[in-house]
């Protein structure tokens, strides 16, 4: 029986880092799993509230058939086994997270029993090690942006952090990638905020920004974040998807653009396979779409009907769902309530998601 909404909280494991599963080694490139510490487990309804992406559920036989799953999903970095349904019960449902929204880890840990989880290595290790007493300060470059041309946009560096009695005494900032006629512009500390930078003359592309601090200790760390400045074709997916709450029925707060009152409107998110129009915040929303109209895209970047556009059908990217008849279609019209694989298989294992009522 399917039990992961019965409760007020659906759990994840906490990771333990000392044993690795068996199927470790990534097809796409090698990347390691950690299996986690067992009955210690993740707020999955806070991490959705923070931008956690619940990507797919599966029923296993064999624990690591999740690891597996995770494995082949190169936007999974997190894996949950919920606890066996009875004694004689051999088969557990597998659960599919990305816990990283916009640069930042947004799972949140407890303790629950009977759950299991693996989690990506690089992932592991970046978010979630313990740092040893000669460990560099931790850098944090901020979340990831999305902006239109024309606005712009100030980085600080003001979550990063020293550590053992250290203290950060320079903020560096380099252009790592992107237009190089962007300009730097250093802002002075001020309000508890550290010294940043300001960024103008974004054109349209991507570009990676990255933040070096040094301690009080001479000790090193950096991090990056990525601005991304919408094309045409790219704000069509982002200000011009329609609402979508999904076809999970939890009910999280988020935030979409409308076109046509040209502002961004709240809306309950149902938890799971959203498109791109979905925000956190009322600011985020308008820093990516502010001012973008139907006449200024010139298509919607999203195509209708995969046959059509495929005309020959070859392997599929991560952002993008393989239909039966193995034509590639964009993700965000997966469970949208419309056939678009011509075999209509985006729509034909939405029911599974339907039994994810509620997290609270």
């Amino acid at each position: 029986m399917f039990r992961f909404c019965t409760s007020s909280l659906l759990l994840l494991v906490l990771l333990g880092g000392a044993r690795r599963g068996a199927a470790e080694q990534c097809d796409s490139g090698g990347d390691e799993f950690v299996s986690g510490s067992e009955n210690f487990v993740l707020d999955a309804k806070d991490a959705v509230e923070d931008g956690a992406d619940l990507l797919d559920t599966q029923v296993v036989s064999v624990d690591e058939e999740c690891e597996t799953l995770c494995c082949q999903d190169s936007r999974c970095n997190l894996a949950l086994l919920e606890p066996r349904d009875g004694e004689e019960e051999d088969t557990r449902n597998c659960f599919l997270f990305n816990c990283v929204h916009k640069n930042r880890f947004v799972c949140q840990f407890v303790n629950q029993d009977g759950y299991k989880s693996y989690i990506r290595r690089s992932m592991y290790r970046r978010y979630l090690e313990r740092a040893s007493d000669v460990a560099p300060p931790i850098a944090n470059a901020g979340p990831d942006v999305v902006l239109q041309p024309g606005e712009n946009v100030t980085l600080n560096g003001s979550e990063s952090v020293a550590l053992h009695r250290a203290k950060i005494s320079d903020y560096k900032w380099s252009q790592q990638s992107g237009d190089q006629n962007l300009k730097l512009e250093v802002t002075p500390a001020g309000g508890g905020a550290s010294p940043g930078v300001r960024l103008s003359n974004l054109q349209p592309g991507s570009y990676v920004l990255k933040l070096t601090v040094t301690d009080s200790k001479g000790k090193s760390g950096h991090d990056t974040v990525t601005i991304k400045v919408l094309t045409p074709e790219l704000s069509s997916s982002y200000c011009l998807a329609p609402l979508k709450t999904g076809p999970c029925r939890a009910a999280f707060p988020r935030w979409y653009y409308n076109t046509t009152t040209r502002s961004c409107e709240k809306f309950t998110y149902g938890g799971c396979l959203p498109n791109k129009n979905n925000f956190l915040f009322n600011e985020e929303c308008m820093s990516a779409c502010r001012g973008v109209t139907v006449s200024l895209t010139t298509h919607l970047f999203i195509s209708a009907y995969c046959g059509r556009v495929w005309s020959k059908c070859v392997r599929c990217r991560p952002d993008q769902l393989t239909c039966d008849d193995g034509c590639c279609l964009d993700r965000a019209l997966e469970c949208d309530g419309v056939n678009q694989c011509s075999d209509g298989s985006d729509e034909k294992l939405c029911n599974k998601y339907f039994l994810l009522e509620t997290f609270h």
